[in-house]
């Protein structure tokens, strides 16, 4: 298989898994395919210092978080795909970074929620 049929078979499994990430609730469902999907683009990067970074990260952020995570917007996977098929890599670069930063966010919000103290049983609300 050509670099190119590598390239459309790599890109229609990241739309496949989009579109499963989209209809998918919290659960296991999700959990795989935005597991599948963040793997073929991970190993589709090739990039050394991504994959250090993920490593860092997979020690504090567990596997399944996603399944008591409350998600809102699972359609961030989605503008990368077009700016990769569209042969925009910078805009694809920036689009990635935004969806990983707003899951970032979510994820801190939702642990500064359920850890922060609980100031109105003391009187301090």
């Amino acid at each position: 298989m050509g670099r190119d049929a590598v390239l459309a078979h790599k890109l229609a499994q990241l739309e496949r898994l989009a579109e499963t990430l989209e209809g998918s609730e919290s659960g296991d469902p999700m959990i795989h395919a935005n597991s599948q999907f963040h793997r073929v683009i991970n190993e589709a990067a090739r990039s050394q210092h991504l994959l250090s970074l993920i490593r860092q990260a997979v020690r504090l952020i567990p596997f399944d978080f996603l399944a008591v995570l409350p998600v809102h917007d699972n359609t961030g996977h989605r503008e990368p795909l077009r700016d990769l098929r569209a042969g925009r890599a910078q805009p694809a670069r920036e689009a990635a970074e935004r969806h990983v930063l707003a899951a970032g966010k979510s994820l801190a919000d939702w642990l500064t929620e359920r850890h922060a103290p609980p100031t109105a049983a003391f009187g301090t609300a």
